[in-house]
């Protein structure tokens, strides 16, 4: 199964889209990045809400534990 998330950040009129292709990406964001996810909670659509948990669930994981890998988003 092939899986992309589209997160968009938008701050003032800066919009920043970032595309996730496997939901395990997110451990390459940076901390910032990462806290940003975890504050902000992903949005999704009724069909996407299995998908959109599991990227949260990766991301909470991530805040709570300290993981990261490199800056690679934003």
């Amino acid at each position: 199964m092939s899986t992309e998330a589209v997160i968009e950040y938008r701050v003032g009129n800066e919009i920043t889209n970032i595309h996730l292709y496997d939901l395990m990406w997110i451990v390459n964001c940076s901390s910032k990045d990462i806290e940003c996810l975890f504050l902000n909670k992903i949005g999704y659509k009724a069909k996407d809400k299995e998908l959109a948990l599991q990227f949260q669930k990766v991301t909470t994981i991530c805040f709570q534990k300290g993981i990261k890998i490199l800056k690679l988003c934003g």
